[in-house]
């Protein structure tokens, strides 16, 4: 393909993973043409859990009815009844989403190569966006009317851009300034098995809370063809202040742990290790500035004690067309005016993310996991409340998030 010296567009999107076709969609659908740019092409493999919640799924018909047409057509995905949550000890408790219910409450582990391509290939029947695959961002350029965007394929100039690009985000990285910060980003490993015995049901997601891995966890969520997304994740803080090998403590767990051993005796690994990782949103920083707005995984948006963010990437791709909308009608792009996008986001998601956070730090200590884990168990009214606040509506948002119950609990936030 010819690319001319300098296109001129609009709206220049960076990243075409959720954040960044979640804002094509909708500025497509609003009559406004983008260009969306991604250093892949797709399919391809993005390293995460897989885990899709509820309120994943709830975004999806939010975006577009289409959208989440595509979404049920797809048969590399397997639904998902709960999750069980393992304390260090090895004391566990299931939460169900549709327990005792006549409604249907979705949650999915699905592979984010095929989650991604369903919304690329949504976003290439959009007739108001240009997608360009195979292109790196280079540099940056903040000019008086607009941003100039050097790329591996020519230059564009664009009065909005938005940074949907992930954890290594070249667009917070040059416009923001954003520099890794070990105590609010975790380091994390991926391994995909076959063969995983299930012990009992087999269609909840795990969290096993093991006293090497703190704060952090080891997951194990079931998929598709009796295979399962293996994994692994510490804050990075911690990883460097007790030295810890992520790959020999997820090896050694799946070798010596007496729950997860007996269950991988015959599982074999799919391909090798992957590491990736994960910026948290543990604190707050600019998701905005002249001519740009940041979103999903390039803004930190990541739930600290989960580490899911595709529900956030989608949510904030969402807020961040709608804004755009705003501005082109305005025509205004400058740092004050999309301050309002900035609040946006923190209203809607700060609360969860910082009670999120104080959860993170509980989980510090491995006995106070097992204690809390013990009395949950044990308290039978009180397991029935927690599955009762499983099963609420605004659940959508908050079904993975320990925090929610943290605050249900306990009232803080």
């Amino acid at each position: 393909m010819y690319f001319r010296s300098m296109q001129e567009t609009d709206v220049l999107i960076v990243g075409a993973g959720p954040a960044g076709s979640a804002c094509a969609l909708l500025l497509n659908d609003a009559g406004i043409k983008s260009t969306v740019l991604d250093k892949s092409a797709f399919p391809r493999d993005k390293i995460c859990g897989d885990a899709l919640s509820p309120d994943v799924i709830n975004q999806l018909l939010r975006i577009r009815p289409s959208l989440r047409e595509r979404f049920n057509r797809q048969g590399d995905r397997r639904k998902i009844t709960g999750l069980r949550m393992v304390a260090p000890g090895g004391e566990h408790f299931e939460l169900y989403l549709n327990k005792g219910q006549d409604k249907d409450i979705e949650g999915f582990v699905m592979p984010r190569m095929e989650f991604d391509r369903t919304l690329n290939e949504e976003v290439k029947t959009a007739e108001h966006v240009d997608l360009v695959e195979n292109i790196k961002v280079k540099t940056l350029h903040k000019e008086a009317d607009g941003m100039r965007v050097e790329t591996t394929k020519g230059e564009w100039k664009a009065k909005m851009v938005v940074g949907c690009d992930g954890a290594h985000s070249v667009v917070a990285k040059q416009l923001a300034g954003f520099e890794m910060d070990r105590d609010h980003y975790c380091a994390a490993l991926r391994v995909y098995y076959e063969g995983v015995e299930w012990d009992q049901e087999g269609d909840l997601i795990e969290l096993h809370f093991l006293p090497e891995v703190s704060p952090g966890y080891l997951w194990v969520f079931p998929m598709e063809n009796g295979k399962a997304n293996v994994g692994i994740g510490m804050l990075s803080k911690y990883v460097a202040m007790k030295d810890v090998n992520l790959r020999k403590e997820l090896e050694k767990a799946i070798a010596e742990h007496p729950v997860l051993a007996p269950r991988f005796a015959n599982a074999k690994p799919m391909e090798t290790v992957k590491g990736f990782g994960i910026p948290l949103g543990s604190k707050k920083f600019p998701l905005s500035g002249d001519h740009f707005l940041l979103t999903g995984d390039a803004a930190s948006l990541v739930d600290p004690m989960t580490g899911e963010g595709v529900g956030n990437a989608l949510r904030s791709g969402r807020f961040a067309a709608e804004h755009i909308v705003v501005a082109l009608k305005q025509q205004r792009f400058d740092a004050r005016f999309n301050k309002a996008y900035d609040k946006r986001i923190y209203k809607a998601m700060w609360s969860e993310l910082r009670i999120s956070r104080a959860f993170q730090k509980f989980f510090t200590n491995p006995k106070r996991v097992d204690r809390l884990t013990r009395f949950l168990k044990r308290n039978k009214k009180l397991h029935q409340k927690m599955n009762k606040w499983f099963l609420e509506d605004h659940l959508m948002t908050h079904w993975n998030k320990p925090s929610f119950y943290l605050r249900k609990m306990f009232g803080v936030g």
